[in-house]
């Protein structure tokens, strides 16, 4: 028996990084898993979009079955932050997020199974969403240096992860570091018409990428030293998140 879920088609405007467009299923649960590793990851807890999203579920007897455990057990996103937050000691927000991509991936499979959408498996990401987890890693940088570079480590890799999945290129996602990630990238953009530009840029993006891996899970101290340190790292990798993501647009734009 051809199996068939029926949710609703509307307008939602994303709260994460994603424009206003007309969204189905999958991409409804996309944006469920977006906003609980938000508030897992030092960002908001934005209760009432995940109550709004989790209720398009429920009330669909397919769906709701299917839902992921840590979504149908818990109320509210405070709930499910108190049960994961105590799960990780090291690299406690990738792994939060890894713990959710996981908890979301045989339900996500199932809509895309189900034939509802048209599935579109690409990391997509916007000036908004980098500013914003920007502006969460320099929340983070007094009482917490090292959860503000992690934000910024993975800030860099998905800016990196983007232009690749933009490109339509086959890479390995897992294990693969910033340095990697970014080698990867400046093989394929042009930064610039002009070659010493273009090669200089092209440099420092990598030296950048390096520091990046050398720098993390070094700073875990609260001394003013260590804050001055993770602070000039994480608004580097903001500043060239930004204008990365810009530059890739531009060039794009004109063709190269």
């Amino acid at each position: 028996m051809e199996r068939r879920v029926v949710v609703p088609f509307f307008k939602l405007q994303f709260t994460g990084h994603k424009k206003e467009e007309e969204i189905g299923p999958y991409q409804l649960a996309k944006e469920l898993e977006e906003i609980i590793i938000d508030a897992l990851t030092g960002g908001e807890f934005d209760e009432e979009a995940f109550q709004k999203l989790k209720m398009e579920f429920v009330k669909n007897p397919d769906t709701w079955e299917r839902l992921p455990e840590v979504v149908k057990d818990f109320n509210s996103l405070r709930e499910i932050f108190k049960y994961v937050q105590p799960m990780f000691k090291e690299n406690k927000y990738k792994n939060r997020r890894k713990f959710i991509e996981k908890q979301f991936e045989p339900f996500l499979e199932y809509l895309k199974e189900s034939g509802v959408d048209e599935v579109r498996k690409k990391l997509i990401i916007d000036e908004k969403y980098i500013e914003k987890s920007w502006k969460r890693a320099q929340k983070q940088l007094k009482k917490a240096p090292d959860e503000a570079l992690e934000i910024s480590y993975i800030l860099l890799e998905d800016t990196a992860r983007y232009i690749l999945d933009d490109l339509d290129l086959n890479y390995r996602e897992e294990e693969l570091p910033p340095f990697a990630l970014m080698e990867i990238v400046m093989d394929k953009i042009t930064l610039s018409s002009e070659p010493v530009i273009e090669e200089s840029f092209k440099q420092g993006f990598l030296f950048l990428a390096r520091v990046v891996e050398q720098v993390k899970g070094k700073i875990k101290s609260d001394s003013p030293e260590f804050q001055m340190d993770a602070e000039v790292v994480v608004n580097i990798i903001g500043t060239s998140c930004l204008y990365l993501y810009k530059k890739y647009q531009f060039m794009k734009g004109k063709g190269s």
